[in-house]
């Protein structure tokens, strides 16, 4: 059951659940640090644009889309909800060495060639701040914001004013600064790792270490949903507060992407025996050479499996 509390600025009442680690007051926009390591000056936040004009956009995507305003007269607005996602950001230095290898395929035999890569860098790492981020928004938001490097500014200096301009509702912040500093550690080393299985066939070594994150700031980033109705069923799209957006969104599969989809499932399904073919007759044949016919199986497969679903997602 939540607690009720006064704000530190205000005296206002500000609404207090043991997850809380901090809550901006409603009233004033001034954040509260109910617990853990974390100081108000740590907290900033990004300016939203308001409610009409996320509608404006909306529209305005409804009447554009391929497929969208060809349902554009049976669409409606369903619900509208916003919040500020809360996300800790910061500086850390990453070094050491990585040995990786790269499968080389020559003369029907393999055999893997290996190389070392020293490592220097400077990573701005991005941590939801909550245990269980929503499946669909955060991730995408923060993506966003990455791409577009947005205006950020200290909720201290946002006077009341401009609070009642910009305020939403703001999801729990449920981990500390001295837990987000632990994790940004962790999750540096882990993008570098990635960064490189993904360049490779394989790591044969990493053999690096992370400095001392630094310039920590808890950034609230604006995220607005818009639910709207088609037919029977209920779909969504997500737009980004600061700049309209759209960073995801659910839509009905058309009548004619659906056929779209099943002539792509048909085309590979047709090329699959004559692929099967090419590679039979082929004087010199190698275990890699069934690689394609299995990818137009798969391609079909695919094809079909979208061609019979109702619900498209577009990041």
């Amino acid at each position: 059951m939540s607690e009720v509390f006064s704000c530190k600025k205000c005296n206002a009442p500000i609404n207090v659940t043991p997850e809380s680690i901090v809550v901006v007051c409603p009233y004033c926009g001034y954040p509260n640090i109910i617990s853990g390591i974390i100081f108000p000056e740590d907290v900033y936040i990004i300016s939203s644009h308001n409610k009409a004009k996320i509608i404006d956009r909306f529209n305005m995507l409804i009447r554009t889309d391929f497929d969208l305003r060809k349902l554009a007269p049976y669409i409606q607005v369903y619900d509208i909800r916003a919040f500020y996602a809360p996300v800790w950001m910061g500086d850390i230095r990453v070094n050491g060495m990585v040995s990786y290898y790269k499968i080389v395929r020559k003369n029907k035999t393999t055999r893997r060639k290996y190389y070392t890569s020293n490592v220097d860098r400077t990573l701005t790492v991005f941590l939801p701040a909550r245990r269980q981020p929503m499946k669909f928004g955060i991730d995408e938001a923060i993506n966003r914001f990455k791409s577009t490097n947005p205006n950020i500014v200290r909720l201290v200096d946002i006077d009341r004013y401009q609070w009642e301009n910009m305020k939403l509702e703001i999801l729990n912040t449920e981990f500390d600064k001295s837990e987000a500093y632990r994790r940004i550690k962790e999750e540096s080393l882990d993008i570098v790792r990635e960064e490189y299985k993904r360049r490779s066939d394989g790591i044969d070594a990493f053999l690096c270490k992370s400095g001392e994150p630094t310039n920590l700031k808890l950034v609230l980033l604006p995220i607005w949903w818009i639910y709207y109705k088609y037919k029977d069923s209920i779909y969504y799209i997500v737009f980004s507060g600061w700049d309209l957006y759209p960073i995801i969104r659910t839509e009905p599969v058309t009548t004619f992407r659906r056929l779209i989809y099943l002539i792509g499932s048909l085309f590979f399904l047709l090329a699959t025996p004559i692929s099967i073919i090419i590679v039979s007759s082929a004087k010199e044949k190698s275990l890699g050479s069934y690689v394609i016919p299995l990818l137009l199986m798969a391609g079909s497969y695919y094809m079909t499996s979208l061609a019979l679903r109702s619900v498209r997602i577009e990041r």
